[in-house]
């Protein structure tokens, strides 16, 4: 009886590990990439400060939220993108505009996929 009660115990503190990874990278994701849509909504509109500034906002939420993440996605996934959105700040000019709206699409994108991989679905746990 005792090995069946850790075994339910053990089985309860692995998915509030899973459920509470799913909701971080969510959460995250939700935050950044809500940053990274209204960056690409303002380049697109020529506003190339407003961008900039988006951007290091996207940069600042990532970088913040980046060590919570390490521990339930790929670490060279979470380096990836946390180094494709470092370089938006830069790509925010009126020269490289075309350039960043493309690098932050390709962010939004790997930042969607991230969350998706990390959801509860079936095929996820299977």
């Amino acid at each position: 009886m005792k090995r069946l009660i850790a075994a339910g115990i053990l089985i309860a503190v692995i998915a509030a590990i899973c459920v509470t990874g799913s909701l971080v990278v969510r959460r995250t994701g939700e935050r950044v990439g809500g940053f990274l849509t209204q960056a690409l909504e303002a380049a697109r509109a020529g506003d190339v400060d407003g961008a900039a500034r988006l951007a290091r906002q996207a940069e600042a939420a990532y970088m913040e939220a980046e060590a919570g993440i390490n521990g339930f996605v790929h670490h060279d996934l979470v380096e990836e993108l946390g180094a494709q959105i470092a370089r938006l700040p830069a790509l925010a000019a009126p020269d490289t505009l075309d350039e960043f709206i493309s690098e932050a699409q390709s962010a939004a994108v790997m930042l969607t996929h991230v969350v998706k991989d990390e959801s509860p679905c079936l095929r996820n746990v299977l």
